[in-house]
């Protein structure tokens, strides 16, 4: 789970995927059986059992309180990601509006010399390249 590796202090929690459908969305009664849950330890699924053992289980109720928990977790790995980035390569995730550009402007800002890479190129291949590089810098991905 991306919310455990990042050590993240909310926890999505668990909820019964295969026991929704068109006819249980309005379901209040007893827990669902552990086998409507995906990937629960019988150690979890008993919590779970002791914590509904004297309350209804509501399917609108734990539906929005687990897609909350899911969200403010989200948050926190996006927060922890951002700032593991800012720290690394001083870059500003909000920044760049994919995966694909942040990754092409830590490799831009970080690892690409371009000096370097003009003394192995002759003039005229060196203006191409350096034209196509243009295309791809940070500030032209936004």
């Amino acid at each position: 789970e991306l919310a455990k590796d990042f050590n993240c202090k909310t926890s999505k929690g668990y909820f019964p995927h295969k026991f929704v459908n068109s006819a249980t969305l309005d379901y209040k009664g007893k827990l669902p059986d552990k086998i409507y849950f995906d990937n629960i330890s019988n150690r979890d699924y008993e919590e779970l059992s002791l914590e509904f053992k004297n309350k209804i289980y509501s399917i609108k109720e734990e539906s929005n309180r687990y897609l909350k928990r899911d969200l403010n977790s989200l948050l926190e790995i996006m927060l922890k990601l951002s700032n593991l980035i800012f720290n690394e390569f001083s870059l500003n995730i909000t920044n760049y509006k994919t995966v694909s550009g942040l990754t092409i402007g830590i490799f831009l800002s970080n690892f690409f010399n371009l000096v370097s890479q003009r003394s192995y190129l002759g003039r005229r291949r060196r203006d191409n390249y350096l034209k196509n590089i243009k295309i791809i810098t940070p500030l032209t991905i936004l």
